[in-house]
């Protein structure tokens, strides 16, 4: 096609022996088209958000909006399956299902962007999907799965009953189950969070149980969960290996900024696991073949540790690297091949998203130059 020139082409999908041509009516596609782009316009005029790389957040906002099914709210981690992490490797997923992480950080930067709807939505779709089975919950979710469950702070029971056993982590490790630092400290937030929603929303709940819970679970991660070599919180109780998740600790409040141990692991992270700025889950052997790349959105949590501690110049430097990996529309696949730059893995990935517009927002109130319409 040259300049000026237009074409109209309608993607479709059915079962072959009920497939059938469709005669094209150019006015019904323009205002097809219109329509889209009125909805998108309309959408991205709504958003909150006025600070630094702007651009660039508004682009990974309308990223993690293509990502929820829109009839009943469900958040798929990417939109893609088995586009490897290593070509000819063994580490191929299937990402078009819903994580319940993944989706929190998807809603959680949706709505420091201004945009609610979404949660709420994502909030009925999880209430139908668990209904009746918040004491077991699982890892990720189909689409469409519906359930309704009427009390959502019955998830702080099921902490109590299981936090104490090992896990396979926030990566899903195979290797054995472990004691994640990590996972105790998500239990400690299920505790936390459940002891805040129900203070706010004046639920009934056994508060003096939680609370004494909360700090039972604590214990082994303040002593048992960092290197007293180091003073860097470690990847399993009892370990030295590193683990870019605990990045996260200062960022769900486990920690103050101004806790040493915070700084002692943006040190180690630098050290052990960050190459050229993008940053390793961890070293250790995870009972797969194969090399994994640098996943960006740890590299995001080291921007926004940088943040915290105060160094500020060096996580701007290192936001602005990262941008350097968008590729021609601005999109950021599952991680990033530190030898060649190329993105690998399922593309686009709501976690990569997630992190750059968390990290902008943090570099910008840093900066004091955050503000809302």
């Amino acid at each position: 096609m040259r300049a000026g020139e237009e074409a109209r082409l309608v993607v479709t999908y059915s079962i072959s022996h009920e497939l059938r041509l469709l005669r094209l009516d150019p006015d019904e596609c323009q205002r097809w088209v219109d329509f889209t782009c009125h909805f998108w316009h309309q959408w991205s005029e709504r958003c909150t958000y006025e600070g630094p790389y702007r651009d660039q957040v508004m682009r990974s906002a309308l990223v993690l909006k293509a990502l929820p099914n829109s009839p009943n709210g469900a958040i798929v981690a990417a939109p893609t399956t088995s586009v490897p992490e290593d070509v000819g490797g063994d580490r191929n997923w299937d990402y078009r299902y819903t994580w319940l992480r993944d989706s929190s950080f998807t809603l959680y930067a949706l709505f420091a962007l201004g945009y609610t709807g979404e949660a709420h939505a994502f909030m009925q779709w999880l209430q139908r999907t668990t209904a009746g089975r918040a004491r077991d919950l699982q890892v990720l979710y189909g689409v469409g799965g519906e359930r309704f469950l009427p009390e959502i702070v019955r998830v702080v029971e099921h902490v109590a009953d299981h936090w104490q056993e090992p896990d396979e982590g926030i990566w899903e490790v195979r290797g054995g189950r472990q004691h994640f630092v990590h996972s105790k400290v998500m239990a400690w937030v299920a505790c936390d969070r459940g002891l805040r929603l129900a203070r706010a929303r004046n639920l009934r709940c056994g508060e003096r149980r939680w609370t004494e819970l909360r700090d039972e679970i604590r214990r082994p991660v303040d002593t048992e969960g960092v290197d007293e070599a180091t003073g860097a919180f470690v990847q399993t109780l009892g370990s030295k290996t590193m683990d870019a998740s605990n990045l996260l600790l200062p960022l769900f409040r486990f920690v103050p900024a101004e806790d040493p141990r915070v700084a002692a692991t943006v040190r180690e992270v630098e050290c052990l696991l960050s190459r050229e700025g993008l940053v390793y889950r961890y070293r250790a052997g995870d009972g797969l073949s194969g090399d994994e790349a640098p996943f960006a959105i740890r590299s995001f949590w080291l921007v926004d540790n940088l943040v915290l501690i105060g160094e500020i110049e060096r996580a701007r430097t290192l936001f602005e690297r990262l941008l350097g990996h968008l590729n021609d529309v601005g999109l950021l696949g599952e991680e990033i091949d530190p030898a060649t730059g190329e993105q690998v893995g399922n593309f686009p990935q709501a976690f990569r998203h997630v992190g750059l517009i968390n990290s902008a927002i943090q570099l910008g109130r840093a900066q004091g130059r955050v503000t809302s319409k």
